[in-house]
């Protein structure tokens, strides 16, 4: 493994995570089995798809930024 690859996949692996436990919070529904995303049931799919894709996408860049900085030159 490259240097700065284990922290890159520990930012990552740690992002993903809370992206997770947010997205399965919003999930929860109601006390109505029936409620809709409007009442308070959760987040359509389409938009978790969307929190979920953009939360990876903010972790690529974070972790990215981490490998950079552990593999560029010092100045």
């Amino acid at each position: 493994m490259k240097e700065g690859e284990a922290e890159a996949q520990a930012v990552t692996g740690a992002v993903s995570g809370l992206v997770k436990t947010a997205v399965a919070d919003f999930s929860v529904p109601s006390s109505s089995s029936k409620a809709s995303s409007s009442e308070g049931g959760g987040l359509s799919p389409a938009l978790q798809a969307g929190v979920v894709a953009g939360a990876e996408l903010v972790a690529v860049l974070v972790a990215s930024t981490v490998v950079n900085g552990l593999v560029s030159p010092s100045k």
